[in-house]
């Protein structure tokens, strides 16, 4: 199994397996080392594994408990953000037509809204802006302009406010699949902390049946339970790292992020445009003004 943590980030996924068999390996020959300086009592070794099978116990239940609670919360985002989301992008398309899902990212209603968020984009934004670009400066046939100034800068605020909503609308579309895909991963790396954690703890229960097998094998005996301290040790730290990340990923709010997971065009050069128009209307009224006093 494949854990995606901090201390495994920089490195290739061929490269994990043999980075855990080094470190494996690694932990056995330490604890061999030290087992020569140390020489614990048998009741001291059935402590320390009835101690990590205690602990390992008690997280798998705090686990479970925790998932629990995340998917239901999850839930309850997934199925506001589907609400928002569809509200949002029904004021600038009009009816969204498929399916309806709140559990699924594979949701007809979400597939339609993108659809038709792209169609309006195409149709409503980029024609009407660069027909304001490329005919804001014609003149009318006795010389007067064709837009006033008023006219121009209504234009230009109104097709920015189009950007501005067509924007949330698809932001909004995405967030609700981020979530969907946050919550996946969650569950995923929950359950796959609390898997190893019972799998860890059928091998000190092991260790613990067996300890008697090793009672004349002293240097042996407490190899096996030192490389069982370094090994619970190891498992919590890094399940502590896994349910971090986890968690905030889990709640972490990043807009951009949930546009570009939509892959609508993000509409940047008609806004550099408006934004462009507007600052030079600006300083031709300046101009104006000045010229008039």
């Amino acid at each position: 199994m494949q854990v995606d943590v901090l201390m495994f980030e920089l490195r290739k996924r061929k490269y994990w397996t043999p980075t855990v068999v080094a470190c494996l390996v690694v932990f056995l020959l330490v604890s061999y080392t030290m087992a020569g300086e140390m020489t614990p009592e048998r009741d001291t070794l059935h402590y320390i594994y009835s101690s990590i099978v205690q602990g390992f116990a008690a997280f798998v239940g705090i686990l479970f408990v925790a998932l629990v609670f995340m998917q239901q919360r999850g839930k309850e985002l997934i199925g506001d953000a589907l609400d928002e989301a569809v509200e949002s992008a029904s004021h600038l398309v009009g009816n969204i037509e498929g399916f309806w899902s709140k559990a699924t990212m594979q949701t007809g209603v979400v597939f339609d809204a993108l659809t038709k968020l792209k169609g309006f984009h195409d149709k409503r934004i980029v024609p009407p802006v660069d027909a304001l670009s490329a005919h804001i400066n014609d003149l009318r046939a006795d010389g007067t302009p064709i837009y006033s100034a008023k006219d121009a800068n209504d234009l230009v605020t109104s097709h920015l406010e189009t950007i501005k909503n067509y924007r949330r609308a698809g932001t909004l579309v995405g967030r609700y699949v981020c979530e969907c895909k946050a919550l996946r991963k969650f569950t995923m790396d929950i359950l796959t902390v609390a898997i190893t954690m019972v799998a860890l703890i059928l091998l000190a229960l092991g260790g613990l049946l067996s300890l008697d097998e090793f009672s004349d094998v002293p240097r042996l005996r407490s190899t096996v339970a030192i490389f069982a301290v370094w090994i619970s040790a190891v498992m919590f730290t890094v399940s502590f790292f896994m349910l971090r990340n986890a968690f905030v990923a889990n709640v972490e709010e990043n807009p951009d992020q949930w546009f570009k997971e939509t892959r609508l065009p993000d509409a940047e050069s008609q806004l550099k445009t408006l934004i462009e128009l507007g600052m030079r209307r600006m300083t031709s009224d300046t101009g104006s003004d000045k010229h008039t006093a």
